[in-house]
């Protein structure tokens, strides 16, 4: 039996994909307070065209005095996982981790969440960086929104 341990690296990494989850967890509460408004607004939208693109998924909160907005940009799937998470592992070890937590072990679906704060008197924006390039894959829709 291998022994598993955690270190500073993996501690970090870990949180890491946590924040990065975050928006695709948080959705759900975006896309609730969007389908009231929906609801009670939907003979204004009588006229809006079928064909157009739909906005990203955003979840709004506060931080002490700021607001934060985390606008879901898209997601990228990425082989070998292994050769980009978990580097000190053996590729088994990263692909039987996956698979423990019902992840596909031959790649590593992340989503990318651009984060704008808005501090009272300036708005910081956060991006991944992969803008118009990343259209092709599903990302850069922070445009649209």
């Amino acid at each position: 039996m291998t022994r598993f341990t955690i270190d500073r690296r993996t501690m970090l990494g870990t949180a890491g994909l946590g924040v990065l989850a975050a928006p695709a967890i948080l959705s759900g509460k975006a896309y609730a307070q969007t389908a009231q408004g929906a609801a009670s607004g939907a003979e204004a939208n009588k006229g809006l065209p079928m064909d157009h693109a739909m906005p990203p998924e955003v979840n709004r909160f506060k931080l002490g005095d700021f607001e934060v907005l985390a606008i879901r940009d898209g997601f990228g799937a990425l082989p070998k996982p292994n050769e980009t998470f978990g580097t000190d592992q053996a590729p088994d070890a990263v692909a039987a981790l996956l698979e423990k937590n019902f992840l596909p072990t031959d790649q590593f679906v992340n989503s990318y969440a651009p984060v704008a704060i808005n501090t009272g008197s300036d708005l910081v924006l956060f991006d991944t960086g992969f803008g118009e390039g990343g259209r092709a894959k599903g990302n850069g829709r922070l445009i649209e929104g």
